[in-house]
């Protein structure tokens, strides 16, 4: 399978199994959550720490997100620089990702979070956390690290700088995902279906970079 396949795979099995899981959760084994015979044996009481742990770490991606992107702006107003086209993807994707979390979020509700919370019923699926940690963590070293793959077969067998800034990022969804569902601030199903909404939007992006990327080339 070629890479401009690869990306179009992942995004139509994460999406196509996103909107399997929200159906699941919507309408099969519904109590206080759909699916609920699964997400009971995960429901944890609400742990404040680990919720402002999990909110600092977000805020970190976010800043770094905010942070590159600014950075980017600033080489093509300030230094002229021609704008990548990497960029207009990442931020149409990203883009894409907050209206899916401003529509689950106060369109379509699916569950409330496992915890009420200082008195607030909040609409919990998915994590939003996760889902745009996932694809910030996944798609933004393409951009600003200018990582491609494809380096050659005599570097298969290298970790370097690209497999150790991989390695961190993968690490920082696991976390996340972790401590926000020890946390008590979302079901088991939230996690899953943030970790495949950011994988669907990863896909995308890195799909329409290939498919630019490819047209370029033989211009």
């Amino acid at each position: 399978m070629n890479e401009t396949k690869k990306g179009l795979f992942i995004f139509i099995i994460c999406f196509l199994l996103f909107i399997l899981l929200t159906i699941l959760v919507k309408f099969v084994d519904v109590d206080e959550v759909g699916l609920y015979g699964l997400n009971k044996i995960y429901k944890y009481e609400y742990n404040n720490t680990l919720d402002l742990v999990s909110d600092i770490l977000f805020y970190i991606v976010l800043s770094l997100n905010i942070f590159l992107v600014g950075f980017e702006i600033y080489k093509i107003i300030k230094k002229k620089e021609k704008i990548d086209y990497k960029f207009l993807i990442y931020v149409l994707v990203l883009s894409i990702g907050i209206i899916m979390w401003l529509l689950f979020d106060y369109v379509l509700k699916i569950n409330n979070r496992p915890n009420i919370i200082d008195g607030k019923i909040e609409a919990s699926y998915p994590s939003t956390h996760i889902f745009l940690t996932t694809y910030i963590m996944l798609s933004s070293p393409y951009l600003f690290l200018k990582m491609e793959g494809n380096k050659g077969l005599e570097n298969q067998n290298k970790l370097g700088f690209e497999g150790i800034v991989a390695i961190i990022f993968l690490v920082i969804i696991l976390v996340e995902t972790i401590l926000r569902l020890y946390s008590g601030m979302h079901w088991l199903t939230d996690c899953i279906a943030g970790l495949l909404l950011g994988g669907a939007l990863f896909g995308l992006y890195y799909y329409l970079i290939l498919i630019i990327k490819s047209k370029k080339s033989l211009e």
